[in-house]
């Protein structure tokens, strides 16, 4: 995804100390652009996933498996992949 801003973000992020604040690792608001952050949001979804478990709700790892319990390790291996290229649970 292309750099956005004017060349300054990341300098002044990794001032701040973000390791990987160089202008190809950020999407910053330009001129003109709505103030909202969903146009953005949209734009990095189409290339990127975010999963974040809940580790004090349930046991998400069953979901991606259906719930199956007698399920070969290469099995659960593969759900587990296809889910996460795919980005999404067989519902």
């Amino acid at each position: 995804m292309p750099a956005k801003g004017d060349g300054k973000g990341g300098v002044a992020c990794t001032a701040l100390g973000f390791p990987q604040a160089e202008e190809g690792h950020l999407f910053i608001r330009e001129e003109g652009m709505a103030s909202s952050k969903e146009s953005r949001r949209q734009e990095v979804a189409k290339d990127h996933k975010i999963v974040l478990p809940n580790p004090m709700y349930g046991d998400w790892e069953k979901a991606i498996v259906e719930n199956r319990k007698n399920l070969t390790q290469e099995e659960t291996k593969k759900m587990k992949i296809r889910a996460l290229s795919e980005g999404k649970i067989e519902e």
